[in-house]
This record gives C-alpha cells, sequence and structure tokens, in this order.
C-alpha cells in the first residue's frame, strides 16, 4: 500500500536507478546532477549485470570471468553496433538489421521436443549466415500467418527499409518459425535475443521512448514468443517483458486515448479519428493522404494496446498467473473495421469509409458534437450493452469486418468468467469444505445467464463459420481478397470455450495452480483434466453434459479443420503438406477444451458399458435403458463431429483395438474413446509451426510410457 501511494505522489521514475520525483524538472536535476555523462557505464556484461565505463574494461571482465565469450566477441567484431541504427530508424543492410551487437552464450537447450538447438551465437558466424537472405521471406510469411494473432502493425505502409530495427527483429524472429515449420529455430532465438536487447538498451538510454507506438508492438512480439517458445528459462523473460510494457503504459498514461501523441490536422481528439473516419477525416481540413496516415498512426497506436490487453489475458488463461490489466483500464473505443485498417491505399481508405454501408446509424451529421466518452471505457461499456442491452442506447453495429474487435470482446467476457470462477471457488471452498464431491459448474444458473446472454448477443452480429462473408483486402494488392474465414477461427474458438468454462471450469484456475512455464501448464491440465475415479468426479446434471458437447461438437469441427497455408490462401483444412497457421493460443483453448470433451466421453461411455472382463476384450452391455440411449446419442454427437474432418488417418487408424496403447496407460475400456484420444493426439501432433503441439503429444507419450 505504501509503495503505491508513493509511486502515485512521486510519477517520474529515474530511468537509471530507483529514485522518484513530484515533477519532471526535479527529474531532470538529478539525472545531470547524478547521472552525469561521465559516470555513466555504457558497456553492459553481455552475461551478467556489471557495466563498465570503458570498452577495454568490459573486454577484460570477459576474459577473466567468461572466457567462453571470446570466441563468439571476436566473430561479432566484425558486425555493426545497433545503436548508432537505432537512433537514425533506418538499417543499411540485413546484417544490420539482425545482428544486435554482442550476442549472449547459452548452452545448447531443448526448444522442440528432444531436438537439441545450436547456440542462438552460432547462427552469426560467417559459415552460418546464408539464411540472412530469407529475412524478406520472414516478414512475408509473419503478415500471410501471423496477421490475425497481431494485427496492430500496418501492412500495406509497412517498409523494411525506415522500420525499426528491432521491430523488425522482432517480425523475422516471429516470421522465421512460419516460414519453415517443425525445424530447428535457432535463427528465431539468435533475432529474439538480439532484437531483445537493443531495445532494451534503446529503452533505457530514454525510458520515456516508450510513448513510441513501435516499441510497444517490438516488446509485445518478443513476448509472444518467449511465451509459445515453450522454454522454462524464456518464460521468466516473457514475464518480465510484459510487466515492464505495462508498467510504462501506465506510467505514461497510454491506455487511455485521450493522451495520443500528436495532434489532428483538423483540431478533432484523436479517439474521435481513430472511430469515427466518417465524422472527422472527411469533414477535415486534412488532405486525403494525410487523413489516411493519421488515421493509421492513431488506430495503430489503439490495435497495440489491445494486442497488449490480449496477451496479458493469453497469460492468465494459459498459465494462470493473475492478469495486470483488466477491461476498464483500456479506454479505448473497439477497433476499427478489417477491411479499413487493410486498405491498401488512401483512396481506397476514402472509399470504404464514405459508403453507405460503413454507418449503421440513419444518419450521420458532421457538424455535431461527439458523444461524451464513457468514464469507464468503450470496452467495459460495451460488455454492459451485450449483458444488459438498452433500448434507448446507440445499437451496437454489425461486426462482419470486425473480427479483432470481435476478439476483444470474447476475450473479455472469458476473463469476467474467470473472475466470476474465482469468486464462486472462494465461497464454495469455504462454505462447503469438507464436501469430497460437488456438482460440475461452481457458477449458479443466475450469475451465468447475463455472462451466456452476452455471448448470444455478440454471436448474433458475427458472421458463422459456414457463412459466406464479405470478401476483405489484404495487404497493397487490391486483388489479393479472401472471405475472412481464417481471420474468424480464433474468434469462435474463442467463444465456444468461454461458452464451455461457463459449465465446466478450468480445472487450473478452480486449484489455484499458478504454472511458470507453458509445457508444464500443460501437463498440469493433463492431470487434473483427466476423468477421475467416481469417489472424487464431479456431478454431472443432463443440461450440463449437453451445454459441454454442444460446444464441443463446434471446437472438434474447427480443430480438425484449422487454416492451413496462409491468410491470403484462405485455405481451412486443406492437405497436409501445408503448415497449420493456428495461433498457439488458440490450440491451448482447444486442448483445454478437449480435456473436458474427455471426461464427457467416460462419463457417456460408463452410462453404455459395464467394464472390461479380466483378461479379455469383451464388455458386457447393460440393458437399454433412457440413460444407455442417451449417452449414446451424446456419443454418436461427438463421434459426427470427429469424422467430419479433412485430416485423413491411415485405414489401420480406425481400427479400435484396446492393445493399441491407449487402454493401459490412459485407462480407456472403449472403442470410442481410444478414438476420441487417438484424435485428439494426431490433430495437436499437427501444430507444428509452434511447439505447443510437440508438447501436447509429449504428455501423450509420457502416459503411454507410464502404463506400459
Amino acid at each position: 500500500m505504501d509503495n503505491t501511494t508513493s509511486e502515485n505522489n512521486k510519477p517520474f521514475c529515474c530511468p537509471a536507478c530507483p529514485s522518484r520525483f513530484t515533477r519532471q524538472e526535479n527529474l531532470n536535476r538529478h539525472t545531470a546532477s547524478v547521472h552525469r555523462k561521465s559516470n555513466r557505464r555504457p558497456f553492459p556484461c553481455p552475461q551478467c549485470d556489471v557495466s563498465f565505463s570503458r570498452s577495454d574494461l568490459r573486454k577484460r571482465h570477459i576474459r577473466k570471468c567468461h572466457p567462453q565469450q571470446v570466441t563468439m566477441e571476436q566473430s561479432n567484431l566484425t558486425m555493426s553496433n545497433p545503436s548508432d541504427q537505432i537512433s537514425s530508424g533506418q538499417g543499411d543492410s540485413q546484417a544490420q538489421i539482425i545482428s544486435g551487437g554482442t550476442m549472449e552464450q547459452h548452452s545448447p537447450h531443448t526448444s522442440r521436443g528432444d531436438a537439441v538447438s545450436a547456440p542462438a551465437s552460432d547462427i552469426f558466424a560467417p559459415q552460418n549466415i546464408s539464411w540472412l537472405f530469407k529475412l524478406p521471406q520472414f516478414i512475408t510469411a509473419f503478415f500471410e500467418r501471423f496477421y490475425p494473432s497481431f494485427p496492430a502493425i500496418h501492412r500495406p505502409t509497412f517498409d523494411v527499409s525506415v522500420a525499426k530495427e528491432p521491430l523488425l527483429q522482432a517480425v523475422a524472429c516471429i516470421g522465421a518459425l512460419y516460414h519453415s515449420p517443425g525445424s530447428n529455430h535457432s535463427v528465431s532465438q539468435a533475432l529474439f535475443e538480439a532484437g531483445l536487447r537493443s531495445l532494451d538498451k534503446y529503452v533505457r538510454e530514454d525510458r520515456s521512448r516508450f510513448r513510441e507506438v513501435w516499441v510497444t508492438q517490438a516488446y509485445t512480439l518478443f513476448g509472444y514468443f518467449a511465451l509459445y517458445s515453450c522454454r522454462d528459462d524464456l518464460f521468466p523473460t516473457a514475464i518480465r517483458i510484459h510487466r515492464r510494457v505495462v508498467d510504462a503504459t501506465r506510467q505514461y498514461q497510454l491506455l487511455q486515448d485521450g493522451l495520443l501523441s500528436g495532434g489532428s490536422c483538423s483540431g478533432t481528439s484523436p479517439g474521435q479519428i481513430g472511430s469515427s473516419p466518417t465524422n472527422t477525416f472527411l469533414a477535415s481540413s486534412c488532405s486525403p493522404e494525410q487523413a489516411w496516415y493519421r488515421f493509421i498512426e492513431n488506430e495503430s497506436r489503439k490495435r497495440t494496446i489491445y494486442c497488449l490487453y490480449y496477451l496479458d489475458a493469453q497469460l492468465s488463461i494459459c498459465c494462470n498467473v493473475r492478469p495486470l490489466l483488466t477491461a476498464l483500464e483500456v479506454k479505448y473505443e473497439l477497433p476499427c473495421r478489417d477491411d479499413v485498417w487493410s486498405a491498401p491505399s488512401a483512396a481506397a481508405w476514402g472509399i470504404l469509409v464514405s459508403a453507405p454501408e460503413f454507418s449503421f446509424n440513419e444518419e450521420d451529421d458532421v457538424d455535431a458534437n461527439g458523444e461524451p466518452r464513457p468514464a469507464q471505457g468503450d470496452l467495459y461499456e460495451t460488455l454492459m450493452h451485450l449483458m444488459n442491452p438498452d433500448p434507448t442506447a446507440r445499437p451496437l453495429g454489425l461486426l462482419w469486418y470486425s473480427s479483432f474487435a470481435s476478439l476483444m470482446l470474447v476475450i473479455q467476457i472469458q476473463m469476467m468468467t474467470r473472475e466470476l470462477t474465482l469468486a464462486s471457488t472462494f465461497l464454495y471452498n469455504n462454505i462447503r469444505c469438507n464436501d469430497t464431491r460437488h456438482g460440475l459448474s461452481i457458477i449458479t444458473d443466475a450469475n451465468r445467464a447475463p455472462i451466456m446472454q452476452a455471448l448470444n448477443n455478440l454471436a448474433e452480429l458475427m458472421p458463422k463459420l459456414n457463412s459466406a462473408t464479405w470478401p476483405i483486402v489484404l495487404g497493397s494488392d487490391p486483388a489479393s481478397t479472401h472471405t475472412g474465414a481464417a481471420l474468424w477461427h480464433p474468434v469462435w474458438m474463442a467463444w465456444h470455450y468461454t461458452a464451455i468454462s461457463l459449465t465446466h471450469q478450468d480445472a487450473l484456475l478452480t486449484s489455484g495452480i499458478v504454472e511458470y512455464s507453458l509445457p508444464t501448464a500443460i501437463s498440469t491440465a493433463w492431470e487434473l483434466g483427466k476423468p477421475r475415479a467416481k469417489t472424487h468426479r464431479d456431478i454431472y446434471e443432463d443440461r450440463d453434459v449437453m451445454r459441454v458437447v454442444d460446444n464441443l461438437e463446434f471446437i472438434i469441427k474447427m480443430l480438425t479443420t484449422p487454416p492451413m497455408g496462409s491468410i491470403l490462401g484462405d485455405a481451412i483444412g486443406v492437405a497436409s503438406g501445408t503448415p497449420c497457421i493456428e495461433d498457439p493460443f488458440v490450440s491451448m483453448l482447444g486442448f483445454k477444451a478437449c480435456m473436458m470433451g474427455w471426461r464427457v466421453v467416460r462419463l457417456m461411455v460408463l452410462g453404455l458399458e459395464q467394464p472390461l472382463i479380466h483378461g479379455s476384450d469383451i464388455m458386457a452391455l447393460r440393458m437399454p435403458n433412457i440413460y444407455s440411449v442417451s449417452a449414446q446419442a451424446v456419443l454418436a454427437k461427438v463421434m459426427e463431429a470427429l469424422s467430419m474432418g479433412n485430416v485423413a488417418s491411415p485405414p489401420e487408424a480406425e481400427k479400435c483395438y484396446f492393445n493399441d496403447g491407449y487402454s493401459d496407460g490412459f485407462g480407456v475400456f472403449n472403442a470410442t474413446e481410444a478414438k476420441y484420444l487417438r484424435w485428439m493426439e494426431r490433430t495437436f501432433a499437427t501444430r507444428d509451426v509452434w511447439p505447443l503441439g510437440e508438447w501436447v503429444v509429449a504428455v501423450f507419450n509420457e502416459t503411454r510410457a507410464e502404463g506400459t
């Protein structure tokens, strides 16, 4: 409490020491007197936290304390110093883009399954730099295959020659993953280390540089890579990056659009620019080109903050880490339509915002004053409208062009569901702490109803995955259009997972376990999510089963037919040979949902058949009754969803025997349950761009090995 009060009273902190001040001039005086240039130590050791005032002292320290670094230092002397390039904002060559100065020496680590990757420093050796010529392909792969996960960078105006180098390193770092899926990603690791070091140095020189939107974009991308690289040593780095960016956005009040840098050429507020281009830009005195660039600047900042909120939610959902951001803090209007954001030129943008269908109001008055902004922010205000629609309020427009805005709304509902689950778990554990068995859903129907109503109201505004959506232009080529199916894949996956979690809560959340790496989170979710013995099994009511199965059916279909190839190709569930570009967070949601579905399948199997007769594969069938008939109908629904995908399996895999490794390690005693697990293992094995799929398959192999 005292620390929080001190930070509020002294908002100006020194970037070089823990000192804080109430006024900016006091901070300037402190910096000039205490941190004079003569006292600075601009030469940090790449292996430890020691810094030196001269480069020769650093070299002597490295030779004495880190002899293994000497060889690498010599190989990197030919590399350019990135600090000069960062200050100028331009790179003269591809080697300058990725060098990032002196690299850290890492011991070989296991980055993908059991494959040992080479040290990142070896990538920059003169004999191993042929991959530099693939940098343009890495950047292209980023935009074509990673776009729905981070739609904050404006692709039509993204210029490699003028973009900041740490941002280019972050883009190439993730693009390299999608360029060569399933391979050893030492190139991405090297780009990550070099880019993060360059960015840290750039911000350390002047902390106020966090106001530059590209800094937050680069940090968020680096944090995303560190999280989903599935490396234990990088997860603390992901937490550190995320916490640092969140603290900076609070310090410089970047979470609300009233303090955007720069001013509008028409005198309107930046918040109006980002969300009401019809009422501002077209009525302003700016030229169309100027108006378009101002729109891009402000919309990019808005989307970057929403991406930061999205990453914060991912950390919470995947690893049960306490979120740092709330919807009440994000005081930006919702992101604009995807087609407006992806307009390839000022002329195309002007046509889109002038189209009659752009506005869903009866008429627009460009001379009228804008409506007052809600004090709690537009994200929270929209959720309240979805939960309890007000007939007198302005209705929400259709979201057929707004996949990213829809995703943010679904994620906000998911975070509200998690808060409600935590509160319900706390009350339940204190009121009925002696119960060994309890109902499946901890959330009462009274609390579930308004959240489910918000989900249903939101679903009415979004296009269904099997419906024909309007074509959207992506990139700088107006001829490159797609139907948007790949953009809506993560939205509907998050929607159905949220609907399931209202009935079947996440075991990691209700147990209170916090994991500090993604592999351990997967392993813990597997152990907690496996079917339980009867004495510890939750009590499933009929409505709970149907609620879970109804949404599980859609999740199975989406997992079986994920987006493949590229966003521009818009291919869904094509044959193998093209990379699965599903967001790793979406894959994690699918894994959690499938674990919930496994329990339901096991329960329905128990309703159909008796356990195996010892020493044989024969089951004693019960007499048909209402329960067995209902269980058979539920299982038929799940099996139908499994068979609707295009991911072909070998003919011998369709023969369900009990000696195939699932009966012993997994406790499976039914062909239907074995088929479900086989599908689950095969499905996540196709997620080979990020290591997450390999770790899901690893828990299958480990369980199978324990049972043999």
